[in-house]
């Protein structure tokens, strides 16, 4: 039952979102309107929510899991810490250490891979929101 709460409640909270955007203006892809992205985010946010239902119910058939996994609680914290972050050290330091401390959770062997992708996921979304979609991103004491 405990296993089906979260992901229930993000298949809720998506759905939700994407019927609010939906009553939104949409806008086009090179002209989003205000609806434009909470309702993409919000079919995404319901799509992961179905996955882990899924995955709950046949994790249900298998071994238990364990209730309190440290990995999604680590993630989660990182996501909750982020925010404040980025107004204070700009969008590059605190996007890249955000994604290092990610790919460090998911690959803690390879240190070197997860800087690498760090870096280039960091430079790939500064290009994609920064100069392709012209969003205003934080910038830190560094200028960047």
């Amino acid at each position: 039952m405990l296993g089906r709460l979260v992901p229930g409640a993000l298949l809720l909270l998506g759905t939700g979102a994407s019927v609010g955007a939906a009553l939104m203006p949409f806008g086009s892809p090179s002209q989003p309107g205000p609806g434009f992205y909470p309702f993409i985010v919000g079919i995404a946010l319901a799509l992961v929510a179905l996955g882990l239902l899924a995955t709950e119910r046949q994790s249900r058939r298998g071994a238990p899991t364990e209730f309190l996994d440290p990995l999604p609680l680590a993630i989660a914290a990182a996501l909750l810490v982020y925010p404040p972050v980025l107004g204070w050290l700009g969008f590059g330091v605190s996007t890249g250490l955000l994604l290092l401390g990610l790919f460090l959770l998911g690959e803690p062997g390879r240190p070197g891979r997860a800087v690498g992708l760090a870096i280039l996921s960091t430079l790939i979304a500064g290009l994609l929101f920064g100069r392709l979609l012209q969003a205003p991103l934080p910038k830190g004491p560094w200028g960047f």
